[in-house]
């Protein structure tokens, strides 16, 4: 299954910033591990922004953002190793 994320994007954000989120999100769609979504897709339609990507049931890491402490979060190895 998948799902699609419309990224709002500010309309006064410099090309820059827009130009460098596309490119973390196509870098972080090369990425595969078990604690990561993994990204399929990152593409603009009709001047909307998209990110296709792994659907999780569990639903919204939203409301766990800033309150999980450092034990419960999952450990990635560090890629310069």
């Amino acid at each position: 299954m998948a799902a699609i994320k419309r990224l709002e994007v500010d309309r006064d954000a410099d090309a820059g910033s827009l130009q460098r989120f596309l490119r973390e999100a196509k870098l972080a769609g090369s990425l595969q591990h078990p604690s990561l979504v993994t990204v399929f897709d990152v593409f603009e339609d009709g001047g909307a922004h998209y990110i296709g990507m792994e659907y999780m049931q569990a639903g919204s890491l939203r409301p766990w953002v800033g309150r999980l402490s450092h034990e419960r979060t999952p450990s990635v190895p560090d890629a310069s190793t």
